[in-house]
């Protein structure tokens, strides 16, 4: 686990210095090592206070010992997992909101802070940037020690072949009606903004304001790695094409392909809020164009909507499979 560890981190690491230079930021920008250490310590007590503190430290151990993990020290590591995702989330989150709000309550009343409010919240924001990336980084380490979990319990998933496989036409109606669900959710989505007057704001064309694609690069070359490092990365995929063709699965297929698409989901989620605070971190660092200030902002929260949309797919997949399992 201990490698699933140093990969994960060096991915991580890799996409985000390049998300900052697609921004067009520099790396200063997002190196404060006061920021990291405020976070990773505040987690550290979290967790030694939770009791999980030993727990923890064990599942980063070698691939070897790892393997050597009984179902209830998976069980366990699961378990403390999950709550150590919780406290680095509700722990690290605290104080920067907190002096967040302190900081814009004072601006007005000293000069100096207000003059240099752009590059102070920045660096607050490094805290929230920081919290993310340490959570994909749980994420992908929960998915891994979960799909470990759901092979212990029962046959090897690539040798059961017994599920029920329906037939071509079976697989076409089924992939038609997922079509027009999905043509029909986007005609109501095209409607609100007709009736709710939101297209008559701006002379732009709705679509081309959110067509951005290093946005979309950078949610893919985040997520896919880290759920190839899990070991879920096929299993998404095998997922997605059983829920859409409409066949049956088993209990052992559902829990896997369950297990892929909701770290997909947690892991696309913390991507795309890690990208947002890049982008805002590089604009608040530099306030020399106030007239590109909007449309910059604008541009930084579309990993937001792709984010949502991806989710929505993936949600709905989820759905299918648990209706199909047998």
């Amino acid at each position: 686990m201990i490698l699933s560890l140093i990969f994960s981190l060096i991915s991580i690491t890799l996409i985000t210095f390049a998300g900052v230079g697609l921004s067009g930021g520099s790396l200063l920008y997002i190196m404060n090592f006061t920021s990291l250490a405020g976070v990773l310590l505040i987690f550290a007590v979290s967790t030694l206070l939770s009791g999980y503190g030993k727990q923890f430290c064990t599942i980063f151990s070698s691939v070897k010992k790892f393997k050597s993990f009984d179902l209830q020290h998976l069980k366990k590591s699961d378990e403390t997992l999950d709550f150590s995702i919780k406290l680095l989330f509700y722990s690290a989150i605290l104080i920067p909101v907190f002096i967040f709000i302190y900081t814009l309550s004072n601006a007005s009343k000293s000069p100096e802070l207000f003059s240099h409010l752009g590059q102070n919240c920045s660096v607050l924001l490094l805290s929230l940037l920081y919290l993310s990336l340490l959570e994909m980084i749980l994420i992908t380490v929960k998915a891994k020690v979960r799909k470990s979990s759901i092979f212990f319990m029962a046959e090897d998933f690539l040798q059961n072949e017994s599920q029920t496989k329906p037939g071509k036409k079976e697989n076409s109606k089924s992939i038609l009606k997922n079509i027009i669900g999905f043509v029909l959710l986007l005609s109501v989505f095209i409607v609100y903004g007709l009736f709710s007057g939101v297209y008559s704001w701006g002379s732009n064309n709705p679509i081309i304001t959110i067509i951005d694609v290093p946005s979309i690069l950078l949610l893919f070359l985040y997520v896919l790695p880290l759920l190839a490092i899990s070991g879920n990365f096929t299993i998404l995929f095998k997922g997605l094409k059983t829920a859409f063709s409409g066949a049956k699965t088993d209990l052992k297929s559902k829990y896997l392909y369950q297990n892929a698409f909701k770290s997909a989901m947690s892991l696309n989620w913390c991507a795309s809020f890690a990208t947002v605070i890049c982008s805002s971190v590089c604009i608040l660092g530099d306030l020399s164009d106030i007239s590109r200030l909007f449309a910059n902002f604008a541009v930084g929260f579309i990993p937001l909507f792709y984010s949502a949309c991806i989710n929505l797919v993936l949600l709905f997949s989820e759905i299918k499979i648990c209706k199909s399992a047998s």
